[in-house]
């Protein structure tokens, strides 16, 4: 009877032991993403599944790493929300996001991938009225001009969000958040040589260490595309990677997060977005694939 519980005691202690084949988060935000993705990963061999909190976690192995594959769900909530959650009970030694994006660097069709350097709140800050005095000029009160830069929208002024990382005394404000400079490495040496092909049937073109966007708000907005452009030199945006990468930064954890281009911001074509959302989730899934591959 003696050895019988201890051999059930240690196996609840193994069932219930953090980093059980979980040394990579292979993060997809939506259902679609994350299908092709699981559809993209070759040789990956499911052990088994965890539910926490509702959100549901897949733990197994592909290219002899050991991962835990998930959605985040779909906003920046969601996603900081869940990458938490997922750090709080595995011992994740990096993270890689594959998803998609709206395109906003003119030499970006869909399909082709943009792989961020780093990312921004875009949609972070204040909003004030227009000064009745001062035509084109703004309200914006004194304990604000430390916080604000130049950089507006009519009477939107973005400035940088508060973080809180151990070692700190005191929240720094982070005018954005980085991409791990070794997975970026890793990145841009596969970039050389994997063979995608975008919606228009051409080799898709692979844009590496530029910045990227992220807001509450699915954006269409040409002029809001300009603007983000024109400000920073925004690449692509999306509606979960600067909440990843801000959680990943205040917990020390490698990120690196690739987007391929589903629509590009302003056209056209208000249906876009699930014309070739396919195409670019699948390009990203391969892309994240080959990256798995080349793991230490």
């Amino acid at each position: 009877m003696k050895s019988r519980i201890l051999v059930l005691f240690f196996t609840g202690l193994m069932f219930f032991s953090p980093g059980l084949l979980a040394k990579t988060a292979v993060i997809a935000a939506y259902q679609g993403e994350f299908d092709n993705l699981m559809d993209a990963l070759q040789g990956f061999e499911l052990e088994k599944v965890e539910s926490i909190n509702g959100a549901k976690f897949y733990l197994g192995t592909a290219h002899d790493q050991e991962l835990v594959v998930f959605q985040s769900g779909i906003g920046l909530v969601n996603a900081a929300m869940t990458l938490q959650l997922a750090l709080d009970h595995f011992e994740i030694e990096r993270i890689l996001f594959s998803g998609v994006a709206g395109g906003i660097d003119t030499s970006l069709q869909k399909g082709d991938l943009a792989i961020a350097s780093d990312w921004i709140y875009t949609e972070f800050g204040a909003k004030f009225s227009e000064d009745p005095e001062q035509p084109g000029q703004y309200r914006v009160p004194a304990f604000m001009h430390d916080y604000i830069g130049t950089a507006h929208m009519g009477g939107f002024f973005p400035y940088p969000k508060a973080a809180l990382q151990e070692g700190l005394e005191e929240p720094q404000r982070m005018p954005s958040f980085p991409t791990d400079p070794q997975l970026l490495s890793l990145a841009e040496e596969i970039a050389s040589s994997i063979e995608l092909v975008n919606a228009h049937g051409e080799p898709a073109k692979i844009l590496t260490g530029i910045p990227g966007g992220s807001g509450l708000a699915f954006n269409d907005d040409a002029s809001y595309a300009e603007f983000l452009r024109e400000e920073w030199g925004i690449a692509a945006v999306d509606m979960e990677s600067a909440a990843l990468a801000h959680v990943a930064w205040s917990n020390k954890i490698p990120i690196l997060q690739v987007r391929a281009i589903s629509d590009l911001v302003g056209n056209e074509n208000p249906n876009e977005f699930y014309e070739f959302k396919s195409v670019a989730e699948l390009n990203a899934g391969r892309f994240v694939d080959q990256l798995i591959q080349k793991l230490d």
